[in-house]
């Protein structure tokens, strides 16, 4: 799995419309741009997390090899249903629906794999 992978089928289509500046609330609140694959890529892997919910928490966006402690993941795997809440701010994507567990199967196998580019 390759980011170009997770970035069309998962972040591209369902995140770019909060995840966008100037006025997205995803780059308002979070700080966090995913306006394109290149820009998405350097404000996630290894990046801290910043924004007022989870900018004081000590997490880090995506720890390559370790999904279990990747913002990212947890945040998309926390609107599943019985999973964990996530461990800042809301479950994302920030709306009523939520990726399929393929789409955060595909986002786990990325990062697990390295979160290479």
């Amino acid at each position: 799995m390759s980011f170009a992978d997770v970035y069309v089928n998962e972040i591209g289509c369902i995140c770019l419309p909060c995840h966008t500046p100037p006025n997205g609330n995803g780059y308002k609140n979070g700080k966090l741009d995913l306006s394109s694959s290149t820009t998405a890529y350097t404000n996630l892997v290894g990046v801290p997390a910043a924004g007022t919910a989870c900018g004081t928490k000590n997490l880090t966006r995506v720890v390559a090899g370790s999904a279990a402690t990747s913002l990212l993941y947890n945040k998309v795997n926390s609107k599943l249903a019985g999973q964990p809440a996530a461990p800042c701010g809301a479950g994302m994507p920030d709306n009523a629906t939520s990726l399929t567990a393929g789409q955060v199967m595909d986002i786990e196998n990325w990062i697990n794999g390295g979160a290479h580019m």
